[in-house]
């Protein structure tokens, strides 16, 4: 898992995912709330970066790869324009996460094969 503050950093991290010869397969937005979610993953998926956006600076969320529901103090913080990069299939199938302050937060999804 990687995080990436910034936007350039977000490009590179792209670059490394097509290097390595992988395709993108699908795309999911999800609005992120008060209630753990999980990702509806494209079939046969085996890696996915998603993007947190928010209009709200601060605005961020809370994630575990393991299955286990985050609450919006406990978890793997994760800030606005930061990116999360789940390199396995279990891992999106596990993956929950939490909206962690208030204000409209949005994930941005792509899954690779």
């Amino acid at each position: 898992m990687a995080i990436i503050q910034n936007p350039v950093g977000y490009l590179t991290k792209l670059l490394q995912v097509f290097i390595n010869d992988v395709n993108a397969i699908g795309n999911q937005t999800i609005v992120a709330s008060g209630t753990a979610q999980s990702l509806t993953p494209t079939t046969g998926a085996t890696k996915a970066l998603i993007q947190v956006e928010s209009a709200v600076a601060t605005a961020s969320i809370r994630y575990w790869e393991d299955g286990t529901a985050p609450t919006s103090s406990v978890g793997m913080l994760h800030l606005n324009g930061s990116v999360i990069e789940l390199t396995t299939a279990e891992n999106i199938r596990n993956f929950k996460f939490i909206q962690s302050v208030a204000g409209t937060i949005q994930l941005n999804i792509t899954y690779y094969k």
